[in-house]
C-alpha cells in the first residue's frame, strides 16, 4: 500500500485491537485510522458510529 503513496507525504496507516472481556466471553474491538502529517483524516469506527 505504501508503494502507491507519494513518498514525500507523511501518510501512515494504523490499526489496533482492543481486547474486550465480559462475563459472556471475550472479543477484540478493532480500530483503524489513517494520518496525514500526524492529523487523523480517516477513523473507523469513530467516524461511522450513528449517534442518534
Amino acid at each position: 500500500m505504501y508503494n502507491l503513496i507519494d513518498e514525500n507525504l507523511n501518510f501512515q496507516i494504523h490499526c489496533i485491537v482492543y481486547p474486550m472481556h465480559s462475563e459472556r466471553g471475550s472479543t477484540g474491538l478493532p480500530r483503524y485510522w489513517i494520518t496525514l502529517d500526524k492529523n487523523i483524516i480517516w477513523d473507523y469506527p469513530k467516524q461511522f458510529i450513528d449517534k442518534n
